[in-house]
């Protein structure tokens, strides 16, 4: 019973104290409006009750009188946090905005001794259905939540005035007009320079269903909020990050509810988003949502069903949607992407055999900042209202920074200038590699969220298509009605491009004039051209074969002036040759014998088998065993990764095969642009033995889209993707076909020469060297770790550097390394090739990253090769094995310890 009392008697306690003092509680909180304020005085103050309270206001920075009174103590009022409360009213004040942001000062005293005093603005910020109202106007809110202070900011910079005003500035260069930072002198300069916050706590995420005892956490919420209450700049406040809703055992939907209601027994003029990203609007004014299409999952060309989906949600809940974290694609201020944690997975999928990482790296974040901003505001309707985007990645570097000019600009932050201008022409176009002479046909939306408010009346369009060399191959012109404040309007384009136009790539640019002749807005995007000779298949492609039921592979051969001889049926092959299978041509009780196809195989057949059906697929009549199981969510699958291969990319680039021309639309909305559907993936680490990958997709490149298997003189080349259905539309879907035909019916480029020195970084990716995480090994840079945080240390290296030792693992969805490798067991890798000529010794270039000694062994088809070879704790060397090896076939394969960083291998 004592202890149960004084339980009691500390719960008591507990909740009395949450209108007491607190260290760091202000003394006086100013709640505005745009005709008064309401002052609360806090128990950090020395007011005595039963006495009056005066006040004055004066206007910054002049400090200019605004408004002076007292107040008897019979007009002081208390509210339900215990405060004492003045209200000032009817007065006629300069408002506080971005544009505007006007300041004043409050002055509180009480028997001739000051209470205290408070810097403050007035302004309004109010949720009215859908829409965010500032001062009484639609506002979109335009976002970046990762900055400073933390995130490696040098400790000289994080309260330097001079680099947080430089940064805030440089921010409003970019029309950004909501951040997301913590504290007290960031947050004042947000004041000062008219920057609006979201703020308040972001804790809580990936800590479980349980929430805390609402009582223990009672005083760190009103502290927190009388903390920020004062500020014009902070117009939502946030009381968690991504805490689980979804368990069954969850509290956390009936904590943050406490939390909310107790909130706004002290403040009701702001916003509130009760749980960022995951709560979906409860509790609070605000349907918040986290999404990373393009990253973590899906690609582009998933916004549009994602955006349906959340509008439909928000459309529902009558509350205005925002988007306060998208994009990710995390790039250092090197502009390497982040490989900690489950960004190492992921960045490889978009990248990962790019001969130029980081300039490819950059170019990914600024392509899909812009996709995913334009695209969010093109989306507004009467119906459907986006009323906040905040993409959450990197667009700034900072680690090495002394001052704000030494702040790195990245590519995607010039992106952003163009995707937030308050007054955006935005395309949308999803044909952009067009035959010469054809049309290029596209949508223009002018979305007006003009920081005065106007609407803009009837204005005009002029596109021109330029080439590399400057000149304009065509050009047209648009026009838009007038168009009201906060709405979008669309108008349609087809412009004919020359028919002698040569192939490449073109800018087309989009300029909005107004009745004046201003230019209010500007855009552009890249289109490829090509003539159709381009795309005509090589002359000297041999005897064809093709077998093609629905006769929709012969047109398209046709079409890029292949030959070939029709065959009915696949109980017996050719005598020699190429054999095609077309396009989702096989089905139960057609596909092939495999001895039959062994032994045409054998005798140096060829067969290329174009895209088939996932869930028709069948592996069996392969010599080796492929399966098309994806992971979840089923997408499509875009940014394909080539590998070198110079006559099946010939003429080809890294960006022709990222997406292709639009089929027509999926029934959840999604543009239908992927050049493959489904992958294949080889279902152990020996079906790679004799195999060949050329383009890769998924992370770590796991997945194949175009894999090659060799068996005897002959090969199987199976093709995933859909080029065939695009061939009459598309120049990149028709040149890689005919290049799909020329490299099969030629001499195969035949398993990877291991002679040749293999560099164990991302040129791993790109030779082929590492195909799959059945291998064994896994990529390594100076930050990578399996578990902890998974962004951040912008000044660190995170180049790969080499691959590791690991053996079984996987990935999760997002990315996490499953299941956690045990680091004291040895670790193992495969390695598969071929030897041009004969062999002597096998080198590995290595560094032990541990502070013990490390061990490394060699097996060479199985077989153990020496003995064990001992790496000094630290060292970094080169290992070799004497061995006497013929050309040929050879599986190598190294077990050792998983702290050592494979450099560099190679046969001599």
């Amino acid at each position: 019973m004592h202890t149960m009392r004084l339980y009691a008697s500390l719960l008591i306690v507990i909740i009395l104290s949450a209108g007491c003092a607190f260290a760091d509680r202000p003394p006086v909180v100013a709640i505005s409006s745009a005709t008064g304020v309401v002052v609360k005085i806090t128990d950090a103050a020395d007011y005595k009750t039963g006495s009056d309270v005066s006040y004055q206001i004066k206007h910054l920075p002049g400090g200019v009188a605004f408004a002076s009174g007292t107040f008897p103590a019979s007009a002081i009022k208390t509210d339900d946090w215990g405060l004492r409360v003045l209200s000032i009213e009817n007065l006629k004040p300069k408002l506080w905005s971005p544009s505007d942001p006007q300041l004043y000062e409050l002055i509180v005293t009480s028997n001739g001794a000051t209470l205290g005093k408070v810097r403050f603005g007035f302004r309004t910020f109010e949720v009215v259905g859908d829409k965010f109202y500032l001062n009484g106007r639609e506002t979109l809110l335009r976002g970046i939540p990762i900055n400073p202070p933390g995130r490696d900011l040098p400790d000289a910079m994080l309260h330097s005035k001079e680099f947080i005003r430089g940064y805030i500035k440089l921010l409003k260069s970019a029309y950004v007009n909501i951040i997301r930072t913590e504290p007290d002198d960031w947050i004042s300069e947000c004041d000062e320079q008219g920057m609006m916050l979201f703020a308040g706590h972001y804790g809580g995420g990936g800590s479980g269903p349980i929430a805390p005892a609402f009582e223990k956490r009672l005083l760190f919420y009103r502290d927190l909020i009388l903390r920020l209450a004062s500020h014009p700049s902070v117009v939502i406040y946030v009381l968690s990050n991504e805490v689980d809703y979804n368990s069954p055992a969850s509290t956390y939907k009936q904590y943050l509810t406490r939390v909310y209601d107790d909130l706004r027994l002290f403040d009701t003029t702001r916003a509130v988003i009760g749980n960022a990203g995951f709560g979906h609007g409860a509790p609070g004014e605000i349907f918040d949502v986290h999404r990373y299409a393009g990253w973590y999952y899906g690609n582009i060309c998933d916004w549009p069903a994602d955006a349906t989906i959340y509008m439909k949600y928000a459309e529902k809940s009558g509350q205005p949607l925002t988007v306060t974290e998208c994009v990710a694609a995390y790039t250092s201020d090197a502009c390497d992407f982040e490989t900690m944690g489950k960004q190492l997975s992921m960045m490889t999928k978009w990248v990962g055999t790019a001969k130029d990482h980081r300039a490819a790296a950059t170019a990914y974040q600024a392509e899909l900042v812009k996709h995913i901003t334009e695209s969010m505001r093109r989306y507004r309707t009467q119906k459907n209202n986006i009323a906040g985007i905040m993409p959450f990645t990197y667009f700034l570097g900072w680690a090495n920074a002394q001052s704000s000019e030494d702040i790195i600009v990245k590519p995607a932050f010039e992106t952003l200038k163009t995707a937030f201008q308050p007054v955006l022409l935005s395309p949308e176009c999803w044909h952009r590699n067009l035959y010469a002479g054809d049309d290029l046909k596209f949508r223009l939306c002018l979305a007006n969220d003009d920081d005065s408010g106007r609407a803009i009346g009837p204005t005009s369009v002029e596109v021109e298509v330029i080439s590399s060399e400057g000149s304009a191959i065509a050009s047209d012109t648009a026009a838009f009605s007038a168009t009201p404040y906060y709405s979008n309007n669309w108008t349609d384009l087809t412009l004919p491009t020359p028919a002698d136009a040569t192939h490449g790539l073109y800018d087309v640019r989009c300029r909005l004039i107004d009745e004046n002749g201003t230019q209010i807005s500007a855009n552009e995007f890249p289109i490829f051209i090509a003539p159709r000779s381009w795309v005509a298949a090589s002359p000297n492609i041999g005897e064809i074969t093709l077998f093609d039921p629905s006769g929709v592979t012969a047109k398209a051969l046709e079409s890029v002036g292949i030959k070939y001889t029709k065959t009915t049926g696949l109980k017996s092959l050719p005598q020699k040759g190429l054999l095609i299978i077309g396009e989702e041509a096989l089905d139960s009780g057609v596909y092939p014998d495999k001895k039959n196809v062994l032994a045409f195989l054998n005798q140096g057949g060829k067969i290329l088998c174009l895209r088939q059906d996932r869930v028709k697929w069948e592996t069996d009549w392969l010599p080796a065993k492929l399966s098309t199981k994806q992971r979840p969510p089923y997408r499509q699958l875009t940014y394909i990764q080539p590998r070198d291969n110079a006559i099946l990319f010939d003429g080809i680039t890294d960006r022709d095969l990222r997406w292709w021309n639009e089929l027509g639309r999926t029934e959840d909305g999604t543009p239908d642009i992927g050049p493959v559907l489904t992958a294949f993936r080889p279902e152990t680490v020996s079906d790679l033995k004799w195999a060949r990958i050329w383009a890769s997709c998924d992370p770590l490149l796991s997945a194949a889209a175009i894999i090659e298997l060799l068996h005897g003189k002959g090969s199987v080349v199976l093709c995933q993707f859909r080029a065939v259905e695009r061939v009459d539309i598309d120049p990149c879907a028709a040149k890689l076909l005919g290049n799909l035909v020329a490299y099969t019916s030629g001499e195969s480029a035949g398993l990877l020469d291991l002679h040749e020195p293999i560099d164990w970084d991302l040129r791993a990716f790109r030779t082929g060297a590492f195909v799959s995480s059945l291998q064994g090994l896994l990529p390594h840079s100076q930050t990578y770790q399996h578990r902890g945080t998974s962004k951040g240390r912008l000044g660190d290296d995170h180049r790969i550097d080499g691959f590791t030792l690991l053996g079984n693992y996987d990935f999760s969805s997002n990315g996490w390394l499953i299941p956690i490798p045990d680091p004291t067991t040895l670790g193992w890798g495969f390695i598969y090739g071929t030897l041009s000529r004969p062999a002597s010794k096998f080198v590995v270039a290595l560094h032990n990253t541990s502070n013990e000694a490390a061990r490394i062994s060699l097996k060479l088809d199985g077989k153990l090769v020496g003995s064990h070879v001992s790496v000094p704790a630290g060292a970094s060397q080169e290992v070799q094995w004497p061995i006497k090896r013929d050309p040929g076939a050879v599986t190598v394969s190294l077990q050792g310890d998983q702290k050592l960083v494979i450099k560099q291998t190679r046969f001599e």
